[in-house]
């Protein structure tokens, strides 16, 4: 009995330390639609666990739905260009 406990268990290592995390999820992204990864592979390895993280997402669409929203808010992170020209505020900026 116990050793059928504890066969069953995951071990979920501590997350590994991302340079760029913004290169980290795109790339993930791709690997998802791709079929080459799964989302809970994802969220193992960002040291998260897979079941926690689906329940969650499900009580929360739950709520979403109960309070009259229709969508999940999405964030669409863009890189920043360090090249681009400053804008007016910029340059106020650097000049205080």
């Amino acid at each position: 009995m116990i050793r059928q406990a504890y066969l069953k268990t995951r071990w979920i290592g501590p997350a590994r330390i991302s340079l760029d995390p913004l290169k980290d999820a795109n790339a993930h992204k791709v690997l998802i639609g791709e079929g080459l990864e799964s989302r809970s592979e994802v969220i193992a390895e960002r040291g998260g666990d897979p079941d926690a993280v689906h329940q969650q997402q499900v009580a929360e669409a739950t709520r979403r739905k109960d309070a009259g929203l229709t969508a999940a808010p999405t964030a669409v992170a863009e890189p920043i260009d360090d090249d681009r020209p400053a804008d007016d505020q910029d340059k106020k900026d650097a000049d205080q």
